[in-house]
């Protein structure tokens, strides 16, 4: 019984947390990121930056050199922020790849660790930065079912690739909405219930003669 309870408690938080939504509404987001061993908190993004039940939209997330600067605290001047010896300096500090995860409703969609900006091995490039992030979302009436997401790097060929001001770009980030049509099972189980209703009268009249005849 206890058991029982605490899974009707459960299904109502889910429905209260990841449905009731409106069009329009605000769904919840929140992100953390990797980088030189270290690994920050979730954290919430912007209200303007959040993606909007059912309704596509566009926006623009601050690039590596915003967040390597957040990390070693640095406070650039105008001279350096179009400096590419500027640039070079912040990538050479860099141990390892840089990393970000985003959470809506969290925890209920986390995504795994998407890589923002890494040191190529490849002799056409430098370097391999992200350039878009798609989330798409899948919903069914007022509850969002699914989130999957497709991410876009700049080509190795791309002369951006050579340049480490390019860390200075925002990355684009696109929210998609897909509906998702759920099957109408009510009919099929109607059916399914008449049809074994008439099975069983047929089996049952026929036991009912069998015996008739019987006597």
């Amino acid at each position: 019984m206890r058991c029982l309870l605490i899974l009707v408690v459960i299904c109502i938080v889910c429905k209260l947390t990841l449905g009731l939504h409106r069009v329009g509404d605000s769904v919840p987001m929140m992100k953390r990121i990797q980088y030189n061993d270290q690994r920050t908190q979730f954290s919430e993004v912007p209200y303007s930056d959040t993606p909007r039940f059912g309704l596509p939209k566009l926006i623009k997330i601050t690039g590596v050199q915003s967040i390597i600067e957040a990390f070693h605290s640095i406070n650039p001047s105008e001279e350096q922020q179009n400096d590419e010896e500027y640039y070079e300096k912040l990538l050479e500090d860099s141990k390892g790849d840089m990393k970000i995860s985003f959470a809506f409703h969290h925890p209920h969609f986390v995504t795994p660790w998407i890589t923002i900006f890494s040191k190529s091995n490849d002799k056409t490039a430098k370097f391999n930065f992200l350039k878009q992030i798609d989330f798409i979302f899948y919903y069914s009436g007022d509850t969002i079912r699914d989130i999957k997401h497709n991410l876009q790097y700049y080509d190795q060929d791309d002369p951006v690739s050579q340049k480490a001001s390019t860390i200075a770009s925002d990355i684009i980030v696109n929210y998609h909405w897909h509906e998702v049509v759920e099957k109408d099972t009510s009919l099929g189980l109607s059916v399914l219930y008449f049809v074994s209703f008439v099975s069983g009268a047929v089996v049952l009249l026929f036991t009912l003669l069998d015996i008739a005849a019987f006597k």
